[in-house]
């Protein structure tokens, strides 16, 4: 059964209403109005997809504002040791696999421990790639391209690629055939069992840093502010997009190919529509260049990494600013999603790789360690206030 009418708008009140406390710095009260409401609405939490998210926009900031001190507000870092520029997950979303200087490196995201470390590159590594079995590991510097073995760590084949830099890498659905694009201002397609160059596609007259694929289509963005369209099979250019006034640094596209976003050094997000290639939203809000897209596996996401050290969630189809994470030292290079939407890794210059949980389950977890601090500190002084700590932790333990 759906929720009442009268319900639904009692919650959206409540919500607006810790949204304002939480704006004012009143987090004590932020914390124990969302709770509240939290608890009114705990049957529809598993089947409302859209109340979970209102939820989020409330939740997160406030268990992340400054002046919250709890230690549950806390990220989980990985030290990387080196500037993490590339950063992707594995198929399914177990593995994350980093580039970094001369090296790979694989982590576990459930328990972040560092598994093997990839060795063989005489220059940085400057892009990565994994085939869609999750078998191979890809990874560009100067002018090569290097496969590996991702159970092993061994190197397969090595690839004299490019003239310049392998800045992007990607590999095509069915896993035969890469796709390099480089500072040369070239794009390669490569048999990946092969190492032949089946093809090279020209048109860019800056690098090329950003490639994303379809079955059909490659998607390119380049430092000439330009992003293209290419078939994939014959290697026609068919569209030019243009708009951004800055260099393209990421391009994505959604899962189901009907939208193209690209980030970009003038600041903004640009969301195009894949079929009649026009802009269809501009997304702003970043203080500085966009380092780095991704969009969630349902497409009703954008994340996004800039040089303004933060990490941005945008709503693909109306363009709000979602939610900004807080938390690098320097700019954010790469973004990642996982499958199910609940964790964001992103890689910096800062030499650290972060992951961040934006589950619901996780969110009110964090809010009922939250409680009990203030319940330790005495903040919790009516009989209402000790209900709703029981309540929370109750239903925090089922979710």
């Amino acid at each position: 059964m759906g929720m009442q009418k009268d319900t639904e708008l009692e919650i959206k009140k409540q919500i607006q209403q810790a949204k304002g406390l939480l704006d004012n710095g009143n987090y004590f009260e932020a914390s124990i109005g969302i709770s509240r409401t939290i608890l009114i609405a705990q049957e529809f939490l598993s089947t409302d997809t859209s109340l979970k998210e209102r939820f989020k926009q409330v939740l997160f900031p406030l268990l992340h504002a400054e002046g919250n001190t709890s230690e549950n507000s806390q990220v989980k870092i990985i030290y990387s040791g080196g500037d993490s520029e590339q950063i992707i997950l594995s198929p399914g979303s177990q593995q994350i696999l980093s580039g970094e200087y001369k090296l790979l490196k694989i982590w576990d995201l459930d328990s972040e421990k560092e598994g093997i470390t990839f060795t063989g590159h005489a220059s940085e590594v400057s892009s990565v790639a994994i085939t869609p079995d999750g078998e191979k590991v890809l990874s560009g510097s100067y002018q090569v391209i290097k496969i590996w073995d991702i159970h092993t760590g061994k190197e397969l084949q090595e690839i004299k690629a490019h003239l310049n830099e392998v800045s992007c890498l990607a590999v095509t659905p069915d896993g035969k055939k890469i796709v390099s694009g480089s500072w040369d201002k070239t794009i390669k397609i490569w048999d990946i069992q092969t190492g032949e160059e089946l093809q090279e596609l020209k048109g860019h007259s800056g690098a090329v840093w950003s490639l994303s694929l379809t079955k059909d289509r490659i998607i390119s963005g380049s430092w000439d502010k330009t992003i293209k369209i290419w078939d994939i099979h014959n290697g026609e250019l068919l569209q030019e997009l243009r708009g951004h006034n800055g260099a393209i640094a990421s391009v994505a596209i959604s899962r189901d190919g009907s939208k193209i976003v690209s980030g970009s050094w003038d600041c903004t997000i640009k969301v195009w529509d894949m079929q009649t290639s026009k802009e269809v939203k501009s997304l702003y809000g970043h203080e500085d260049k966009v380092l780095s897209i991704a969009i969630t596996a349902d497409g009703s996401k954008v994340v996004s990494g800039s040089w303004d050290e933060t990490i941005k969630i945008w709503d693909i189809e109306t363009g709000e600013e979602y939610i900004t994470i807080e938390g690098h030292s320097d700019g954010v290079s790469s973004v990642a999603v996982t499958e199910d939407g609940n964790k964001i890794i992103s890689g910096s210059y800062d030499q650290t790789i972060e992951i961040w949980d934006i589950s619901i389950k996780s969110l009110v977890e964090k809010l009922c360690k939250q409680i009990d601090s203030y319940q330790k500190e005495g903040k919790l002084q009516t009989e209402e206030e000790q209900q709703i700590h029981e309540k929370l932790k109750a239903l925090s333990a089922t979710l």
